[in-house]
């Protein structure tokens, strides 16, 4: 699927942030990646990417990447990076 929602520009680290739906074997796994781009060179910053599933909890409930779609444009308040989902399911 790829880059669904607007990336996000962070001036002051010179990063920009994205949101990539990807399916690393073929179709048969989903995978959210946020991804953090050098606005200068272009290159994937150190750290990045970051696996969603991987990563993300809440209350004891996981991020299920199958299951989410991500459509709305990053945002980045204070030192934090929002990003937003909505179930497929």
């Amino acid at each position: 699927m790829g880059i669904i929602g607007t990336p996000v520009v962070d001036l002051a680290s010179r990063a920009l942030f994205l949101d990539a739906m990807v399916t690393p074997d073929g179709g048969v796994t989903v995978k959210h990646y946020i991804i953090s781009l050098n606005v200068d060179i272009g290159n994937i910053n150190p750290g990045w990417p970051v696996d969603v599933e991987a990563t993300a909890t809440y209350n004891g409930t996981t991020f299920t990447a199958a299951i989410q779609q991500q459509r709305a444009a990053l945002a980045i308040v204070g030192n934090i990076l929002y990003v937003g989902y909505g179930s497929m399911d």
